[in-house]
């Protein structure tokens, strides 16, 4: 089973996937946005072009570790539709999308990299590139983690009752 989780920054992906893992009764390998823009995605910038190509290489590896049996739990930004289906694309085992809803005002509050900051500065123009984060348009669940560590504890509970 693979999950993907996808949201702005601040949005919570990272501790949300924690907790996800924590409930699955199974091998889970976390496929974390920052960290494999510092390994399998280090030669690559934040383009457009280079976000999609992120996303290919994103959809095949969690679908090279599903086969050999392990959940999955990709947390990437993943700021469109097109960009999405592109690693969904690669992806032919079940799969199950969560949107981070959290608020962008908590996402700017929290601001773990600095980079509402430095959007506000207008050192860069965008966070998601060249266009904004577009919400997707069928996720089986909608988090928001602007609520307690209880209520995100119960919803990854719910979550992987059933489908792990």
């Amino acid at each position: 089973m693979i999950f993907w989780i996808t949201g702005p920054s601040g949005s919570g992906k990272t501790t949300f996937s924690l907790i996800l893992k924590y409930y699955l009764n199974w091998p889970t390998v976390m496929l974390d946005g920052d960290c494999l823009r510092k390994s399998l995605s280090s030669d690559l910038g934040f383009s457009d072009e280079d976000r999609r190509e992120n996303m290919r290489r994103v959809g095949a590896v969690a679908q090279e570790l599903s086969r050999q049996e392990f959940h999955v739990i990709c947390s990437f930004v993943s700021p469109s539709e097109e960009m999405r289906q592109m690693a969904f694309n690669q992806i032919e085992d079940p799969f199950i999308l969560i949107y981070m809803s959290t608020p962008l005002s908590v996402c700017a509050e929290r601001d773990p990299k600095g980079l509402y900051a430095m959007m506000a500065r207008g050192e860069i123009k965008s966070l998601t590139g060249s266009n904004p984060y577009e919400p997707p348009i069928n996720a089986d669940f909608t988090v928001d983690a602007s609520e307690s560590i209880e209520w995100l504890d119960k919803k990854a509970q719910e979550i992987t009752i059933g489908h792990a």
